[in-house]
């Protein structure tokens, strides 16, 4: 059937008699697949607050892990690294704003924030003036910006928007982990 070779074509994985929640809209034509037993609200709910944390470098490995996993986690001096595991979206926006305050207020002694955007593969005008306003506010308190990760759609419209040569091109790396070390090297020099 046509819904049958709509799983096939994009990968939706059936189990227990459910399919993931989604809906995809393109051209003016609407698709939703409902399952699980969720209701719409609920897939607004969760993307319109996602998860959030902190990284820290890991005691043994210094590996970047994030708190929630290894709270023994050694935290950098000076730098406060974020992961926003999601896209900023204008469903979200606003969320995002309000975590990275929460996060800076917490660690005071901030003088590098390092935006871990591994997770975002997508990126909309809200986005944009969220990250514009962010790096103002960030440039008026003395702190540095730097970015590390990001994928797809999300790193095309960092680069469009003029965004990316308002953090700057020298702030932007490929890895948060580059990220950071690049934090570390300006923060000793």
């Amino acid at each position: 059937t046509g819904r049958g070779q709509l799983r096939v074509a994009l990968g939706i994985d059936q189990r227990n008699g459910r399919e993931l929640n989604c809906c995809l809209s393109r051209a003016g034509r609407t698709l939703r697949i409902v399952a699980g037993g969720r209701p719409p609200a609920h897939l607004v709910r969760v993307a319109s607050r996602p998860e959030d944390d902190i990284m820290g470098r890991h005691p043994a490995s210094r590996e970047l892990v994030t708190l929630n996993r290894r709270p023994d986690a050694e935290l950098s001096d000076g730098i406060l690294v974020y992961l926003f595991k999601a896209s900023i979206l204008f469903v979200n926006a606003e969320y995002f704003r309000e975590r990275v305050r929460t996060a800076l207020a917490a660690r005071p002694d901030t003088q590098w924030l390092v935006l871990n955007t591994s997770a975002m593969v997508y990126a909309d005008s809200a986005a944009v003036v969220t990250l514009e306003a962010l790096k103002k506010k960030l440039d008026r308190d003395g702190i540095g910006l730097l970015m590390g990760g990001g994928h797809g759609h999300f790193i095309k419209v960092v680069q469009r928007s003029g965004l990316g040569e308002l953090i700057g091109r020298e702030n932007q790396f490929i890895t948060p982990e580059a990220a950071v070390a690049a934090a570390e090297a300006l923060r000793d020099a």
